[in-house]
């Protein structure tokens, strides 16, 4: 009996997936007459597109994610960047989570990208700075990083930047972990030096191109 309900269970998930591939599909088609979600907003594609020309003259900085928890990562240093050197940093927050298959390109992208603009809010900082790495073309003129931070390996990412940050985002490292990550490019590391995320067990391990800057508790 429970056998059966589970297959019930998947069955169900299963057609409900048809069906809102299906709608997205009808959205596409009829209402945004063959376009992506992604430009279901051209008024706030023209803000954010203000935003991006006004950043000349500033150091760019891209933090890159798949999940939401990396922005409580990364959030509280860009605070700290804007506080010690007002106007001088821009920030742009690049996801890339239509690469995971749970999230996809569809509507549950959409609900993510809603999730994470409200984060933003409440970590005071512009949702106008949240791209998805699938948009980055409709705009002109995006500009280069100088600086790239990231949390964890993301395959499709291939910016070409100078500076690379690893940002380690757990509590402990992992078992397997005997150094840093090795399907990562940085050449610096953003080391949180205060319990319990701290990495003394790492702290011996570096090579010599890496350098490395204490933060503190950034979370």
């Amino acid at each position: 009996m429970f056998r059966l309900r589970f297959q019930g269970v998947r069955i169900q998930l299963h057609w409900n997936k048809i069906i809102q591939k299906i709608l997205e599909f009808l959205i596409r088609r009829l209402l945004l007459k063959g376009d992506s979600l992604f430009k279901a907003q051209p008024y706030l594609r023209q803000e954010k597109q203000t935003l991006l020309d006004k950043s000349s003259g500033r150091r760019i900085i891209y933090f890159t994610f798949r999940t939401l928890h990396f922005l409580d990562w990364f959030a509280p240093i860009d605070s700290a960047l804007e506080r010690s050197f007002p106007g001088k940093y821009e920030v742009f927050y690049i996801d890339f989570s239509t690469t995971l298959h749970r999230i996809g390109k569809g509507f549950e992208y959409l609900h993510f990208r809603q999730q994470v603009e409200e984060r933003l809010l409440q970590l005071n900082i512009s949702p106008l700075r949240h791209f998805s790495h699938e948009e980055l073309s409709e705009y002109t003129s995006f500009p280069d990083a100088d600086v790239h931070v990231t949390c964890e390996s993301i395959r499709q990412e291939t910016f070409s930047v100078p500076e690379r940050i690893y940002l380690p985002h757990y509590a402990l490292p992992k078992a397997i972990d005997i150094g840093l990550p090795e399907n990562i490019r940085f050449n610096h590391v953003f080391l949180p030096t205060r319990p319990p995320y701290t990495y003394k067990q790492l702290e011996q391990k570096f090579q010599e191109e890496i350098k490395v800057h204490s933060v503190g508790y950034p979370k």
